[in-house]
């Protein structure tokens, strides 16, 4: 967002020192008439109606698990009251609430009208929102503008530990136009977000309709989502490999053999398969770029954040990567685990030991097909069953990897299929750009609006 830029040089005088701190006094200023501009204690009011953990479990309200820094609210089940020991209180429809360590952050929520209660720690202060002057969502609204968020930076700083308490909301000047302002504003964001909804939606469903198709074309149909068995019986012929866990996955798996297309394993149409480097790499941009597992990201790589390494000219050879490389996550979480992309860059680069490269055999399959079948529900549902849990993070080795069953038809269907995959996530990227960029535009004139920069009807 865009706001008043902050002055470098600006003095205070003496009795109007709330405190020994720079930052709070830096804040960017409202372009409103003072008499709009008010304080949030004047408009709302601490409330604190404790509940305790029995009743909490009685009632099967949840309990907070965090507010993240856009906002957003992320709720516990009942089941989480297990060991909880400390105090609890309810947050109701109507109500905002913060968290005390990462409010200057972004890290606050309005509850809408028409949610469900829930519990909160002592680390939530509540707060009541006086509706009658100031639409709830305005609130959140401000309290995320330059000057707001400056005022709250401004308060934690400096502390031991830096906490935005309830007299620190409280005491935060925004301004409080008419009520119907204020609901103007708030609809052109929903309008923008309800915009940006439709056009994420489209998205997903041209991924959706191009993923059915392709599997469509290999003369298979992606199964219905159901639960795995908790006590099943399998004949010894049926046993690929001796897991129960695999067996039950089993189960629910694509049939394969039931397809147009030959059945091969992935070591079929491989050349290479090499792990990466282990040496701790740096930010400083010495040596040649290395890829990691963070750089790979919805089946294609993004070399935004990247680092590097210094390494000998025999090192940089036998790890350089190769255009057509594919790189496969063999180590993160549970859904991560077994996602991979295809190296196609000009430039130097090499790859991080959490990741091993495969080389397709041109002659045999595309990089891009293999990719494409890795990623998608063939290769996710036996990476799902072969993926081992360990110390928070799944793994897959080498073998397990060259095991993974593909349907096999020749290079041109291969090509023919790619081609219409590379086309529909073209367009789905196009939407998702679509969004983000409507959404940045919003943004940017809600700033002007509530900063009063910008009349309402002018945006």
């Amino acid at each position: 967002m865009e706001y008043i830029t902050q002055r470098k040089t600006f003095s205070v005088k003496f009795s109007q020192l709330d405190r020994w701190n720079v930052s709070f006094f830096k804040a960017g200023k409202w372009n409103w008439p003072s008499s709009v501009i008010h304080t949030i204690g004047e408009v709302t009011n601490a409330e604190t109606i404790q509940i305790t953990v029995k009743e909490a479990k009685e009632k099967s309200i949840p309990i907070i698990a965090k507010i993240n820094f856009s906002g957003e609210l992320y709720l516990r089940g009942v089941e989480d009251y297990e060991n909880y020991k400390g105090k609890l209180f309810i947050a109701k429809p109507g109500r905002l609430i913060f968290s005390k360590i990462n409010a200057r952050r972004g890290c606050i929520h309005y509850v809408p009208i028409g949610h469900k209660p829930f519990a909160v720690s002592n680390e939530y202060p509540v707060l009541f929102v006086d509706e009658t002057q100031i639409d709830g969502k305005y609130l959140d609204m401000a309290l995320r503008a330059g000057p707001a968020k400056d005022v709250l930076t401004g308060a934690a700083a400096g502390m031991a530990k830096a906490r935005t308490y309830l007299s620190d909301i409280q005491s935060v000047k925004i301004p409080i136009p008419e009520i119907s302002v204020q609901q103007e504003i708030v609809a052109y964001w929903e309008a923008a977000i309800a915009k940006a909804s439709l056009l994420e939606d489209k998205s997903k469903a041209t991924i959706d309709e191009s993923l059915r198709t392709s599997i469509h074309a290999l003369g298979l149909s992606i199964p219905k989502k159901q639960e795995s068995e908790k006590v099943f019986i399998r004949q010894w012929k049926d046993f690929d490999r001796w897991s129960v866990s695999y067996n039950q996955a089993a189960s629910t798996m694509m049939d394969l053999s039931k397809g147009k297309f030959p059945v091969v394993e992935l070591r079929a149409v491989l050349d290479l398969v090499q792990y990466g480097t282990s040496e701790k790499t740096n930010s400083s941009r010495e040596g040649v770029g290395v890829i990691r597992m963070n750089n790979i990201v919805d089946g294609d790589l993004d070399l935004s954040n990247l680092k590097h390494l210094k390494v000998s000219k025999d090192t940089e050879k036998s790890l350089k990567l190769l255009n057509g490389d594919i790189l496969i996550n063999r180590t993160n979480s549970k859904e991560l685990v077994g996602k991979c992309a295809v190296f196609d860059k000009n430039e130097t680069y090499i790859f991080a030991s959490y990741l091993i490269r495969l080389r397709v055999d041109a002659e045999k399959a595309d990089p891009h097909f293999v990719a494409f079948t890795i990623n998608g529900p063939i290769g996710r549902q036996q990476i799902n069953a072969l993926s081992r849990q360990i110390i928070g993070q799944a793994n897959i080795n080498s073998q397990e990897i060259r095991s993974l069953k593909l349907p096999l038809p020749d290079l041109k269907v291969q090509q023919k299929i790619i081609k219409k995959v590379n086309k529909a996530q073209y367009k789905a990227a196009s939407l998702r750009t679509e969004a983000k960029e409507l959404l940045g535009k919003a943004n940017i004139g809600i700033e002007r609006m509530i900063l009063g920069t910008c009349p309402v009807e002018n945006i």
